[in-house]
């Protein structure tokens, strides 16, 4: 949240665009997911202005964010380059392979080592994750 008298200066932007470059890049993340609420346009705004895609929009009176609670949501999704790359080259949407990649998941495969690259792919461990948390 922008406090008043910052609005309109393109911190959403720089601070969102901070955030997914830290979890698409250093985290080894191959996407992140947003989900909006319809009424946030600061938000929207921001989603757009990064060229965010939009993958769904749902309601749900039964839950809502912040002070509006609309109940009405979008969902946005920004991928890591190597997946996008990946998705074109199997000539998929990027939401297309990352159903695949969860299909796999589901049956107790890591689809992350179809893609073309070799990172190290760490399975978290209970002290990485209570190094994350603190």
């Amino acid at each position: 949240m922008i406090r008043g008298g910052y609005h309109g200066k393109g911190l959403g932007v720089a601070f969102m665009y901070m955030l997914l470059r830290e979890a698409l890049g250093r985290k080894n993340l191959l996407f992140a997911e947003l989900i909006i609420d319809q009424e946030n346009k600061a938000s929207i705004a921001v989603a757009d202005q990064l060229c965010l895609d939009r993958v769904d929009e749902w309601e749900l009176k039964a839950s809502g964010q912040g002070r509006k609670n609309s109940g009405k949501f979008h969902k946005y999704h920004a991928y890591e380059n190597i997946f996008l790359t990946q998705a074109k080259k199997e000539d998929m949407t990027p939401l297309e392979l990352l159903d695949n990649f969860w299909r796999l998941w589901n049956v107790g495969i890591d689809a992350r080592q179809f893609l073309p690259y070799r990172k190290k792919i760490e399975i978290p461990t209970l002290r990485s994750t209570l190094r994350l948390v603190t």
